[in-house]
């Protein structure tokens, strides 16, 4: 004869172990899914703040880039030294900062496995000049050869320090007057454009006074140091 009363009984304690283990699956798949989200966002602080750190000891001289203080770059010949100023921003997109500095030359440096290593290094030249931008973007300002003008490509870095074009405009003084007029070339990401049509594009990115042209939103560098 069977025993409805302990089928019953073990068929709920069956039932009942079988629900404490899909409710510890769920809280389990849950704690993955969270350590997943959460886990790269701490990752990324960390990296970021180590970047800060690591920059702020070269700057401060208790770090070395390959045998080189910031000293190094400041004074190549004994007796001599530049105009130096730094800025730490993220130029390539990737959310971890890069240390900016301008001196003799133009030098970014960025982190790669804890290291300090150069990214990119470039100077300015009767050719053109760079800019650096608060949000860490780049502005090459080239002159045109033998007439009035200017071009300018923003850009990103890669981390190969590959340049990233994001936007490109220009003009040319055609009639060789000095002054924006309708007679001149303008350009925006590659297409000719009327005068009118360049200057409201170019707006939010340009200041323009009585012939002045200045970058917007250029970062505010920190000094070094001064020449001497």
């Amino acid at each position: 004869m069977i025993n409805i009363g302990y089928t019953k009984s073990k068929k709920g304690f069956i039932r009942s172990i079988m629900y404490k283990n899909s409710r510890n699956l769920l809280y389990f798949i849950y704690l993955i899914l969270l350590m997943l989200i959460v886990f790269p966002y701490f990752l990324k602080e960390y990296r970021q703040a180590w970047a800060v750190t690591a920059y702020s000891e070269f700057v401060e001289g208790k770090r070395i880039y390959e045998a080189e203080d910031l000293f190094t770059f400041t004074t190549p010949v004994e007796e001599q030294q530049y105009d130096m100023n730094y800025f730490i921003v993220d130029s390539t997109g990737d959310g971890i900062p890069e240390l900016h500095i301008r001196g003799q030359r133009y030098t970014i440096f960025t982190l790669k496995n804890n290291e300090m290593t150069i990214l990119e290094s470039f100077c300015a030249s009767s050719a053109g000049r760079y800019y650096l931008l608060k949000n860490g973007m780049i502005v090459y300002n080239a002159y045109v050869k033998n007439n009035t003008g200017s071009y300018y490509y923003y850009f990103m870095l890669d981390d190969s320090g590959n340049h990233v074009l994001k936007l490109s405009f220009g003009w040319e003084d055609f009639n060789n007057n000095c002054r924006f007029d309708n007679n001149d070339l303008y350009e925006f990401n590659g297409e000719v454009c009327t005068m009118e049509v360049w200057f409201e594009k170019t707006k939010e990115y340009l200041d323009i006074d009585d012939g002045k042209v200045l970058v917007r939103n250029e970062a505010r560098w920190i000094a070094y140091c001064e020449a001497k």
